[in-house]
């Protein structure tokens, strides 16, 4: 045997280009050729290889027992096997007589349809295992049950064994029983639709991509609601809870627009408090009034649930905007796969926000050093938090009764609201100012910067034009002369967003009204030209918002004292006071009273230039009704200042006189002595 024909018998494979292979299968046969099991194609290759060392071996025998050797039995490619493939092969010169049929179909004892729905059905009703179904089929035909397609075992038998006696115990069970998997349904779609529902089915279908390229700022705002995994403390609650927040996210940019979070605490009840249609509209009322909508359009990206767009406001939202506001929301889960079954508890579609899903994921790692971790679920659940939460509640308890400044003394092992808020506010800001991520589609909307390192520092072409006009114009010369280093990287998600925010539409105060809705709105006299009220759920203490309102157009105008407004505030945007008169009509907004550090002297002196400022508009309408006495007073003041200037001017004329005459008189008596010694030199007055 030459070198050529050689074959490799460990790996079983072709070690020689096969010149009888592109001889036997043609260009127009390759398309059935591939088609072939991988197994069949190797088979037929190797067969054609063997075959031509067969042709040239002394004789045809000597050339199947080493070929045979060489092969190996274990692949059935025994001598006489080659015998019988090489005597076909000469015959018609057709490679389709060397490909084993068995491979490529392995014929399947048929069973009866009607056998392979009730097995399915049998299967679906088993929903934890297919082989206790199987078992109970079995069971069901050896105590002589009917069995759809088959009948009763006795009429199976009669019917294929006929003129034979009927055996006293049921046989064995009909050809094609003894693999039943392959008769199951192979979808796993179906096979979890059936068993547990068509919301945890929908892993196995097919999912509507969708990318950011193409659209921009505001073009999508998705709200949704998140668990934070950890306990915190609510001292007006007098309870620890775990935070709920409600949010809306753009989606171009990635970036959480507006937020609030509620404490979720039991009542007397012993009924817990969650998120509803209220805290809703308090968070559609900030991003809409606070950023605003798209004058391109802007979607909302809602799914039917918690965080769902209520027609009401849907309808709002599109009026103000003249049709530039649509809502979308996605299905319900938990709708049965067929009639037989009931439904499920209606859930929302996570996939209709899959981008939003993933964003709550880097949330919960970066708040994960926080005390009080519930871990992601109940399974990995941290076991010191349940004696954590017992000690918590016994301070919670003793904070009641201590004097205030015994109380302040009191560390908690969990972090109290607001210092969670602090928190919070600061993973936020971190995420959307952060380069370093992977969203999708950034690249291909473009959303990347250039940057250079000056004085060791990267920094980017806002910042350059921030600095002083020398080192503007002198960092820009070494750019343009290459001499600093530069390299792209990925905008944050807070540029991204606000290179789009400023084309953004905020909508009008009186739209902002209408959202909140009645249940917000709470009559409010003006004392001292501002309104003080206390209310728990704006937040702890004395609320006080100036009595100036500014309206759509800009223009300001102080309220009237002790006049009644209908005023709204919303606790996720609470610097404002939004402004009705008693009949409804929007008159403006107020500005929340800020308190200032008496150690920022800046802010102070800013402060006292507003209040000036107010108490000078405050008296222009009294400086008004005083006009004529004002008048009266400036004329007298001027009458007066005229005879006192006469005089004053008589009385200086006087004395340039006297001073005149003096300096004279005591001139000619240093030119001429007196001789007499009893002469003075007093003037002659």
């Amino acid at each position: 045997m030459d070198r050529d024909s050689q074959l490799d018998t460990h790996s079983a494979t072709l070690t020689t280009t096969d010149r009888l292979f592109t001889q036997a299968v043609r260009p127009r046969d390759l398309p059935a050729f591939y088609a072939l099991q991988e197994r069949n194609q190797e088979r037929v290759k190797l067969l054609l290889q063997a075959f031509e060392s067969i042709d040239k071996a002394p004789t045809f025998a000597l050339g199947y027992e080493m070929a045979a050797a060489q092969l190996g039995k274990t692949r059935g490619f025994t001598a006489g096997t080659l015998r019988r493939l090489h005597t076909a092969w000469r015959k018609t010169q057709d490679w389709r007589e060397l490909v084993d049929g068995a491979l490529e179909h392995s014929p399947a004892a048929k069973v009866p349809q009607d056998f392979v729905e009730y097995l399915n059905s049998e299967v679906d009703q088993n929903g934890r295992s297919k082989a206790a179904a199987f078992k109970r089929i079995r069971a069901a035909w050896t105590r002589g049950e009917h069995i759809p397609g088959y009948g009763t075992w006795k009429e199976w038998w009669q019917r294929t064994h006929p003129g034979r006696p009927l055996p006293r115990l049921a046989p064995p069970h009909p050809t094609g029983w003894s693999n039943l998997y392959r008769k199951v349904d192979s979808s796993k779609f179906r096979r979890a639709a059936a068993t547990l529902g068509r919301g945890a089915a929908r892993k196995h279908r097919p999912m509507v991509l969708s990318s950011r390229k193409g659209c921009y700022v505001a073009s999508h705002y998705m709200w949704d609601d998140v668990w934070h995994d950890l306990f915190v403390n609510s001292f007006l609650e007098r309870q620890a809870g775990r935070p709920l927040e409600l949010f809306s996210h753009d989606y171009f940019s990635g970036r959480k627009v507006r937020w609030g979070v509620k404490v979720r605490t039991e009542d007397d009840n012993g009924k817990s408090s969650g998120l509803t249609g209220k805290m809703m509209r308090m968070v559609i009322a900030a991003t809409y009034y606070l950023d605003g909508y798209s004058p391109r359009g802007t979607i909302n990206l809602a799914e039917h649930g918690t965080a769902n767009f209520m027609e009401e406001i849907g309808g709002i939202l599109y009026d103000a905007s003249g049709g530039l506001i649509t809502v979308e929301e996605s299905g319900m889960q938990g709708k049965a796969a067929h009639a037989g079954q009931y439904d499920g508890r209606s859930l929302g579609n996570p996939n209709f926000k899959a981008s939003l899903e993933s964003s709550n994921n880097l949330l919960h790692n970066m708040e994960a050093h926080l005390p009080g971790q519930t871990g992601p679920d109940r399974q990995r659940r941290p076991e010191q938090l349940h004696g954590m939460l017992q000690y918590n509640s016994r301070l919670l308890a003793a904070y009641q009764q201590l004097p205030a400044d015994k109380a302040a003394l009191l560390q908690f092992p969990l972090l109290e609201i607001n210092q969670y808020l602090g928190v919070l506010g600061d993973i936020y800001r971190f995420i959307e100012n952060d380069p370093d991520h992977d969203l999708e589609g950034w690249l291909e909307c473009g959303h990347v910067m250039q940057v250079v390192e000056l004085l060791g520092e990267w920094r980017t072409q806002d910042e350059l034009l921030m600095l002083p006009d020398g080192q503007r114009e002198m960092a820009l010369a070494m750019i343009h002369g290459g001499m600093v280093p530069s390299r792209p990287r990925k905008m944050t998600r807070a540029e991204v967003w606000h290179r789009g925010a400023r084309d953004l539409v905020r909508i009008h105060g009186g739209t902002v009204c209408n959202i909140l809705g009645d249940d917000f709105a709470t009559e409010r006299k003006v004392q001292a030209q501002q309104f003080r009220f206390e209310d728990k759920e704006v937040g702890p203490g004395l609320h006080r918002f100036e009595a100036i309102i500014t309206d759509a157009e800009g223009r300001q105008c102080h309220l009237k004292d002790g006049e009644k407004y209908k005023v709204f505030v919303n606790p996720f945007a609470d610097k404002q006071l939004f402004v009705q008169d008693a009949k409804g009509r929007y008159l403006g907004t107020a500005l929340r009273c800020e308190r200032d550090s008496r150690l920022d002297a800046e802010a102070l002196h800013r402060n006292m230039g507003r209040v000036s400022h107010i108490e000078s508009e405050m008296l222009k309408p009294l400086e008004a009704r005083q006009a004529k006495q004002t008048r009266k007073k400036l004329a007298m003041h001027k009458h007066n200042a005229g005879v006192l200037t006469g005089h004053q001017q008589a009385k200086d004329d006087f004395r340039r006189r006297a001073t005149a005459i003096l300096n004279a008189s005591t001139t000619d008596h240093a030119t001429n002595p007196p001789t007499d010694p009893n002469e003075t030199n007093e003037p002659d007055w």
